[in-house]
């Protein structure tokens, strides 16, 4: 299930820098970037998971031992950037 997880982030990563590039007026970069990567590679990276018929055992949840970090990674980033 994490591998197909990450492969809807990448989809989603895409598309940020895809909105980025429009956002500064590269148009057409932007729109060759959302059919490229986003209408072939990624689509094609996930069908290829999906097919693969991966057995997912039930994962562990490590999470919990990293959410304080988390928080103290964030509100250093967020003071950094404001």
């Amino acid at each position: 299930m994490a591998i197909i997880v990450s492969v809807l982030f990448l989809i989603s990563l895409f598309l940020v820098i895809a909105v980025y590039l429009i956002m500064v007026g590269m148009h057409f970069f932007g729109l060759a970037y959302l059919l490229v990567y986003i209408g072939a590679i990624a689509i094609l990276f996930l069908f290829t998971i999906m097919l693969m018929n991966i057995r997912v055992s039930e994962p562990l949840s490590y999470t919990n031992n990293s959410i304080p970090l988390a928080i103290i990674f964030s509100i250093i980033m967020y003071n950094s950037l404001y």
